[in-house]
């Protein structure tokens, strides 16, 4: 048989193989550009035309101008990219690049022949510019969130107040393991007239509507423990903007509650043994306790108002 006859099939089998591969290129939705062995840009597939034009305005030459462009007009100084992409052994790279105010995330690979001759570099990219944005908004929203949980009580709950997490805080306060809570609902650590009120009912309701709220609570924790908490509660929105659980974030004040009733203890005691009487700072009269009424025989009516110097000698 010819020579030439056996060079037929494995010809077009090369060609077949090409214009596969260019329809692939043609209908991928992957932006790819290739360039030469001298770096000059031989192709742009659709997908990165279509890419291109929504930042041509900072691009160096028009994007119908870019195919038979040395990649050197991309860079202020090339003498880096093009040791990097003239070197087969360098590849595949990766990088992400400035083009003005946006982010390219670049892929190059070397493209090779059937007989391992670098024919020249393939990019495939992608403008990763609010990606990177979305990514760092996540990382400080991880951030304050890991901070908050170093320093707060916090446990989360799907909408219907069920259990789902708590963080180590959470569990010391009310003296529970995670196993023993996820699962149970949060009127477990509510008392029982509380947790069968209509109010703790529309509590539910309203942050299943989104709302927040806050402030001091009293609950039971483990073994009947009675706890006070400052805290909030607020509803967590997906990306529909729908509620779909609420985290609380709280801080232990029992110890201080402990010490305002204690106070208000020693001063109920006080007045019930001494004479107290209350004035403004001028001297004016606000109130008195049964004991100084007694002792001076007026009437808190005949008192408040006037002045202390009622008490006192006209000279």
């Amino acid at each position: 048989m010819p020579a030439v006859a056996k060079k037929a099939p494995a010809a077009q089998a090369l060609r077949t193989e090409l214009t596969l591969a260019k329809a692939m290129a043609e209908n991928s939705p992957i932006n790819i550009i290739l360039a030469d062995r001298d770096l000059r840009i031989t192709y742009l597939n659709p997908s990165s035309v279509r890419t291109l034009k929504t930042i041509e305005h900072l691009l160096p030459v028009k994007v119908d101008q870019i195919v038979g462009q040395s990649v050197d007009v991309f860079h202020k100084n090339p003498q880096h990219q093009r040791r990097l992409l003239s070197d087969p052994k360098s590849l595949p790279h990766r990088a992400v690049i400035a083009v003005g105010n946006e982010k390219l995330d670049l892929l190059v690979s070397a493209l090779l022949s059937d007989t391992g001759e670098y024919l020249g570099p393939m990019v495939t990219w992608e403008v990763v510019t609010k990606k990177l944005e979305l990514e760092q908004t996540n990382a400080d929203a991880t951030s304050m969130f890991n901070a908050l949980s170093r320093s707060q009580a916090v446990i989360e709950f799907t909408i219907d107040g069920t259990i789902v997490n708590a963080n180590e805080n959470f569990l010391n306060a009310t003296g529970y393991t995670l196993e023993e809570i996820r699962g149970q609902h949060h009127g477990m650590f509510c008392e029982p007239a509380l947790r069968s009120s209509p109010e703790y009912k529309q509590f539910w309701q309203t942050l299943g509507r989104g709302e927040y709220q806050a402030g001091e609570f009293k609950r039971v924790a483990k073994g009947g423990r009675e706890i006070w908490i400052h805290a909030s509660y607020n509803p967590i929105l997906d990306l529909n903007g729908k509620v779909y659980k609420v985290v609380k974030y709280a801080s232990d004040i029992t110890a201080q509650k402990l010490k305002a009733a204690d106070y208000a203890g020693q001063i109920s005691a006080i007045g019930k043994s001494q004479a107290v009487i209350e004035f403004t700072p001028e001297g004016t009269i606000l109130s008195a306790n049964d004991n100084f009424t007694a002792a001076v025989g007026y009437k808190l009516d005949e008192i408040r108002g006037q002045h202390h110097s009622m008490f006192c000698e006209p000279a």
